[in-house]
Order: structure tokens, then sequence, then C-alpha cells
């Protein structure tokens, strides 16, 4: 449909976008308005076709609303779509009315960007000296509980207010295996790839505890892992090998 837009519109089809009227720049970027009669050729019609130009930015938009491909998605966010920080809200994502309300000294936006260690210690001692309320003590325990369950799989470096397609697989692996334990989901089976990948030794000492309590709920977890460490708190061992690739799939121990 583009190439034929110069016939509805004065314009040469050669000309650089940048230099093109801004009227016409509209009609790319956000459509014609109005339904054009294009030709149209293909086995099932030929004639003219009746239809708006949708422009491209009202197409990526009903592409990602309507697509439900993942591939697509990345796709378009890689070659279409770049993150900027408001100047409104100065990144935060919330208005100047919610940005007014503080919990201490800082407003929720504040605090999603602390990361989780940090936000811990902030509530510990904001409930310790300034929450006085049975509602409020009881809330800040909750919170609490959640921020040290995402601690103890690992992720005390990260904030709250980071967006899904930035986690990597490894930090949504575990922060599914979070709120399954908070939430005491019982006869399941879990199947890990490498869930030490990446930690700290410290960290994977806290994924161990995580994971025995997972257990202890009544659930099965099976782990691929060459940490040594993990290996040895397994109920069972499956060794696959002798090598890796094409000298490995045979099962050894």
């Amino acid at each position: 449909f583009v190439e034929q837009l110069p016939k509805f519109y004065d314009f040469d089809i050669k000309t650089p976008y940048k230099d093109l009227p801004e009227g016409i720049k509209q009609v790319f970027l956000y459509g014609s308005g109005k339904i054009l009669p294009f030709d149209w050729d293909s086995k099932t019609f030929t004639g003219i076709l009746d239809r708006k130009f949708e422009g491209i930015i009202p197409h990526i938009e009903r592409a990602l609303t309507e697509s439900k491909s993942t591939y697509r998605h990345d796709k378009i966010h890689k070659n279409f779509m770049l993150l900027k920080k408001c100047d409104e809200c100065e990144g935060y994502r919330i208005n100047e009315q919610a940005r007014s309300v503080k919990i201490g000294d800082k407003h929720i936006g504040e605090l999603g960007m602390m990361p989780i260690d940090q936000l811990i210690s902030f509530l510990e001692e904001l409930k310790k000296n300034n929450i006085t309320t049975v509602q409020g003590k009881s809330m800040s325990e909750l919170i609490i509980k959640g921020l040290h369950s995402m601690r103890d799989v690992g992720l005390s470096y990260i904030h709250l207010n980071r967006t899904l397609p930035t986690l990597s697989g490894g930090e949504l692996q575990r922060l599914s295996l979070m709120t399954h334990l908070d939430a005491g989901i019982d006869s399941l089976i879990y199947i890990l790839d490498e869930p030490s990948m990446s930690l700290h030794e410290l960290e994977k000492d806290s994924l161990i505890e995580f994971l025995k309590k997972l257990k202890d709920l009544g659930n099965t977890i099976i782990i691929v892992e060459h940490d040594k460490r993990f290996i040895e708190i397994a109920d069972e061992i499956i060794d696959i090998g002798p090598g890796a690739g094409i000298n490995g799939g045979k099962l050894v121990f």
C-alpha cells in the first residue's frame, strides 16, 4: 500500500522521509484517516480494495496488542522502540499526587528503585521506630516476609521496578519458585536447569535452604547441576556422561 500513496498524495515515493512535507509524514506515521481505493491483485481477489492506510505507529501498536508471539514482540521492541525516562514522572511511572505521599522520607517510586537488601533494612527500621498501629505492623511484616523470600532465592540485588523483559531466565525461574513457596503449593514436580548459575557463594547457600523448604512442603525437585553443594543435598543422583556433547548422553551412575 505504501507504493500507491503518491496516487492520493502529492509527493515522490523516492523522496527521503526527512525531506517529505509534514502532512505526508503524518500519513506515514498515523495513517490516512480516510478510505482510499487501492489496487489489489492476489490469488483470491483482483480489483479495487477500499480501505484506510493504517500508518506505521498504529500498525506497531496493533501488533503488540494482538500478537501473542514473544519473538515478534522482541523484534518490535528491538527495532522500533526506545526506552526513555519520562520528564514528568522522572522515570518512576507514578503521577505527582502519588509521589507526594511519603513512607518515611521516600515515596513509593523511590522505594521501588531500592535493591531488595536495602529496602528490607529501610522497612525494618521504619517498622521498629515509626509504625505503631496493629494494621501497619501486620502489613509491614507481610511485605518484609516477601522481600526476605526474594533475597533467599538470590535476588537481593534487583529492585521492584524491574520490568519482566529485563529479567534473565534464571531470575524469572527463582521468582517463580519464591511465589510457589509463599503460596504453600505442594505435590508438584519442579525441573530446574542450573539454578546456581551466576550466584554468589552466600546466595547459593540461601537457595539451597529455600529448595529444602520447597521439598519439605511435599514437592519433588529435579535439578540439572554441576555445583557440588547442590549435588550433596540430593536424595538421588543421576550422572550422565562420561563426556560432554556427543561424548556424553549415557547413564554413568
